[in-house]
């Protein structure tokens, strides 16, 4: 299994501000929700994902939480980028007898 985060450009919305983006200079403001997928290599199938707004988002949590409802029963190895590194999350995948 592996797990990835990405951003997800969204069309402006002044008044959403937990997925807006402003600046100061000239630049215009733009929003971003947050996309967080577990996806089985194997079989070639996304298995779950979270999306929250961008400034809402926590990888580890979503992270915890893919794995904590995940229905997979045979075991599985995690791999997963830096901002999914927790020793919460590495608890998480062995009490759900995975490898990570």
């Amino acid at each position: 299994m592996a797990v990835d985060g990405s951003d997800i450009h969204i069309p402006t919305n002044k008044n959403d501000l937990d997925s807006l983006y402003e600046f100061k200079d000239s630049r215009k403001p733009y929003n971003l929700l947050h996309l967080n997928a577990l996806y089985d290599l194997n079989q070639h199938t996304y298995e779950d994902v979270i999306v929250l707004r961008r400034k809402l988002s926590n990888e580890c949590k979503a992270l915890t939480d893919m794995v904590d409802r995940s229905t997979i029963k045979t075991p599985a190895i995690i791999l997963a980028d830096r901002g999914y590194e927790s020793y919460n999350n590495m608890a998480h995948i062995q009490q759900k007898g995975w490898k990570f």
